[in-house]
């Protein structure tokens, strides 16, 4: 696990580009009766991906930036390094909460939202600065 989750990643870039396919006059609502993309589906990935989830692998990413970047001879440089690695991991998920609520509002009606708010995010990435 990179950002979030590989399935939610998948799952996002799958809709995004059905939704990139579909004409000016279908409604996004639509694609809610797919078996790929249905409500069920969605449901499942969000609450299979609780905050408590999410927070654990924020943990595990903290760990392994910390080992691949935080390492280097200079321990100025691996600390600036750390730092920007850990910023862009911090916005990558917070663009991810925010796409699956956008989703969840424009395709799923609504369903099961709010995901993880961007507050809470900041929180977890705060400690690992």
């Amino acid at each position: 696990m990179i950002v979030a989750d590989h399935d939610t990643q998948d799952f996002i870039e799958s809709l995004d580009h059905l939704l990139s396919l579909m004409s000016d006059t279908a409604s996004p609502s639509s694609l809610s009766n797919r078996p790929s993309t249905s409500k069920t589906v969605f449901k499942k990935l969000v609450t299979n991906h609780d905050s408590k989830e999410l927070r654990r692998g924020v943990d595990a990413l903290r760990k392994r930036v910390d080992k691949h970047f935080g390492e280097a001879d200079e321990p100025g440089i691996s600390r600036g390094l750390v730092s920007k690695v850990w910023k862009a991991c911090e916005e990558r998920y917070i663009t991810i909460a925010k796409r699956v609520d956008e989703i969840g509002k424009d395709v799923y009606d609504g369903e099961g939202m709010p995901w993880v708010e961007e507050k809470e995010i900041e929180r977890w990435f705060r400690g690992g600065r």
